[in-house]
């Protein structure tokens, strides 16, 4: 969850990145070389005031940041350059990156407009166009099952769903508290969102994407507020502020399957794709996981500040936690054997929250909340990146540009590796196709539609990516 500042009050955003992004993830394999490489800031690019959003565009290797305080937003390439300066109007506060249109999402809200969302064209970075949503949206999410974006209305106390094509509403869902957080779960094609303040019951209102209806509210914790899902075992963990826990739920019944400590207030809780749930304490600046098909805290690490926000980078199976009070984000080894060790502090701007990672240059962009810097780390942690900028492990699916009609022919094309195995995975993690395979290789696209994962490997190399079959 992404936190942003107005006066007077907070608001909460999902992380896009983390969350609803449908270009792949990469993963490599890097030799470890005689010299470790430490971790580094790369560059700190001026942006504007109180930057309190991030999401990359893997597909134009772009970074967007919303500044809340500037009423824009930025455009960042590759060489940590701003080219471009997008005026948004209010105080743009959450982001959702369509790649099947080519489109950014942009929330926001000032005194003269209650709330609107402006749709960004990611090819040259122009306004598409700008419409009213509910009071003080606070959170955008994006289905790529039905090609539709959720955005959470704080003030109103409603979800407003959106067709991607046409830019037009098509319900607005009423909640029966102002919300906290939202996600979505690919494998039931639900929304879920959280809420509840200092006092209140935590309640998961459930929304189905099909006729954008409310189906369930569920009972958590108080003051109900971080949210992550597992599509492996389709469970969702909900940190609940108020009461110091972690509620996990079954999707497939909406059965509350138990609470597990969670340290003082609870705010960010993360799933990553090795099937392992992160969550952290803010105020005993304590961090707890376990493994997706449990129930039971593995391991706990104490840190020297509290966590806000988490990131993964699956490249380097490396944990990223900002710690805003303390102008940090600290580094932690995500790997079973090495139980959250801490690796590294890095010191960034004030107030670091919102965190993106671009996969194949293994770089992570921090927005200092409290500034007007967006901090640049360079991933390279007990590795060496090589001198001269080789195509890392890669795959790619030849779609538009990750999303093909049932029945259709998908062509995979493998970068920086030759590969011997392609396997590709419903969201279940059900083998539905598996051969040998090379540089290039092909796949007719099941009849089923919904969210698919793809794998090209060999001996020591692999790498992954998802795929929208509708």
């Amino acid at each position: 969850m992404y936190r942003s500042w107005l006066p007077g009050r907070y608001t909460f955003k999902e992380n896009e990145v983390n969350r609803t992004t449908t270009s792949g993830i990469t993963a490599c394999i890097i030799a470890l070389t005689g010299t470790m490489v430490g971790q580094e800031v790369e560059a700190t690019i001026g942006v504007g005031r109180l930057p309190s959003a991030v999401v990359y565009d893997s597909v134009n290797s772009k970074l967007y940041v919303a500044n809340q305080g500037s009423s824009t937003v930025s455009v960042i390439d590759t060489n940590n350059q701003v080219v471009a300066e997008i005026a948004v109007g209010g105080n743009p506060s959450a982001l959702c990156w369509n790649p099947v249109e080519g489109r950014i999402y942009v929330a926001s809200c000032s005194l003269a407009n209650a709330g609107r969302v402006t749709v960004v064209s990611t090819t040259n970075d122009s306004i598409v166009t700008s419409f009213a949503v509910g009071e003080h949206p606070n959170g955008l999410v994006w289905n790529p099952v039905r090609n539709k974006v959720y955005c959470t209305n704080y003030e109103s106390a409603t979800v407003s769903a959106i067709d991607c094509p046409s830019n037009q509403i098509l319900a607005t869902v009423n909640l029966s508290q102002r919300p906290n957080g939202i996600s979505y779960n690919q494998v039931s094609d639900l929304v879920y969102v959280s809420s509840g303040a200092w006092g209140q019951p935590g309640r998961i209102h459930v929304v189905d994407c099909g006729d954008d209806d409310l189906t369930a509210t569920l009972n958590s914790g108080s003051n109900a507020y971080g949210l992550a899902h597992n599509p492996l075992t389709n469970r969702l963990y909900v940190t609940n502020r108020g009461s110091d826990n972690l509620s996990v739920f079954n999707c497939a019944n909406n059965q509350n399957l138990g609470m597990l400590p969670a340290g003082q207030e609870p705010r960010c809780v993360l799933w990553t794709p090795t099937n392992k749930v992160f969550w952290a304490g803010y105020w005993d600046y304590s961090i707890r996981w376990m493994h997706g098909d449990s129930l039971r805290a593995r391991h706990q690490t104490t840190l020297t500040a509290g966590v806000d926000r988490f990131l993964y980078n699956a490249v380097t199976k490396k944990l990223f936690a900002a710690c805003p009070l303390a102008s940090k984000v600290v580094v932690l080894d995500a790997r079973d054997q090495h139980e959250l060790r801490v690796i590294t502090e890095i010191e960034t701007g004030g107030g670091p929250s919102a965190m993106a990672v671009c996969p194949s240059r293994n770089r992570v962009y921090v927005a200092n909340a409290w500034d007007t810097t967006v901090t640049v780390i360079q991933d390279v942690i007990g590795i060496a990146e090589p001198e001269t900028r080789l195509a890392l492990p890669s795959v790619t699916a030849k779609v538009r540009p990750t999303m093909t009609a049932p029945g259709g022919r998908v062509d995979f094309v493998a970068s920086g590796f030759v590969p011997d195995r392609l396997v590709v995975r419903d969201a279940l993690g059900r083998v539905v196709h598996e051969s040998a395979a090379g540089a290039r290789s092909r796949w007719t696209a099941e009849k089923t539609t919904g969210l698919y994962f793809y794998t090209m490997s060999n001996d020591r190399v692999s790498a992954s990516g998802k795929l929208v079959v509708r």
